[in-house]
């Protein structure tokens, strides 16, 4: 039954909350609904400051993130594009503080992929 109901909750997060993006691998990409969201996050530099750092995590549906036929989990360096009212958004996945670059989310149905935003690309 809780499997259902988190099944249930990432569908109604892909049709209320989803915006269009491009995940992309290497040269391969695929175009598929994900939730835009942030996490803010402590690091500290060599001097001993602590830094707070603002992240943008795209929520993406774990059966949706086929590149090629083949089912991937998200990988450090891939790619997320995401059009906003600047342009098109290039972010990267990245390792968040030693924490990992994403987690599973909704019981398992979708991950929480976290990345940096290296661009902004303008027609």
């Amino acid at each position: 039954m809780l499997a259902d109901a988190m099944a249930w909750l990432d569908g109604q997060r892909r049709s209320m909350l989803a915006r269009s993006v491009v995940y992309e691998r290497g040269t391969s990409s695929v175009e598929l609904p994900a939730t835009v969201g942030r996490t803010t996050y402590e690091q500290t530099d060599e001097a001993g400051a602590t830094v707070e750092t603002n992240v943008r995590d795209f929520l993406i549906t774990a059966s949706d993130l086929v590149l090629d036929g083949v089912p991937i989990v998200p990988a450090i360096g891939d790619r997320v594009y995401l059009e906003t009212a600047e342009g098109v958004e290039v972010c990267e996945v990245l390792d968040l503080g030693g924490t990992g670059h994403y987690a599973p989310a909704l019981g398992g149905q979708c991950w929480r992929v976290h990345t940096r935003r290296v661009q902004v690309v303008t027609s």
